[in-house]
């Protein structure tokens, strides 16, 4: 015996099925919207200074770089 009631089983049982419907009908919508925005649409990004040959910094490794940055700065103090 597992310790719960048939009722709270089928309560759970009810609120996952809910859940898993919800997020299938979020993730349709979610591709719905996706197929609407067309390539074009979409600005193209400047070039950014390459770290090596052919690679491009991306937004995240500009972030990183400015965080490791201050934390350099924190170290050595005022």
């Amino acid at each position: 015996m597992s310790g719960i009631s048939n009722k709270a089983s089928k309560e759970g049982d009810d609120i996952i099925y809910n859940s898993e419907v919800e997020e299938e009908r979020l993730h349709e919508l979610n591709a719905d919207a996706r197929s609407e925005v067309k390539q074009k649409d979409i600005p193209e990004t400047p070039p950014t200074e390459s770290t090596e040959v052919g690679h491009k910094k991306s937004a995240l490794d500009k972030t990183k770089d400015v965080f490791h940055r201050q934390a350099r700065r924190a170290e050595r103090g005022p």
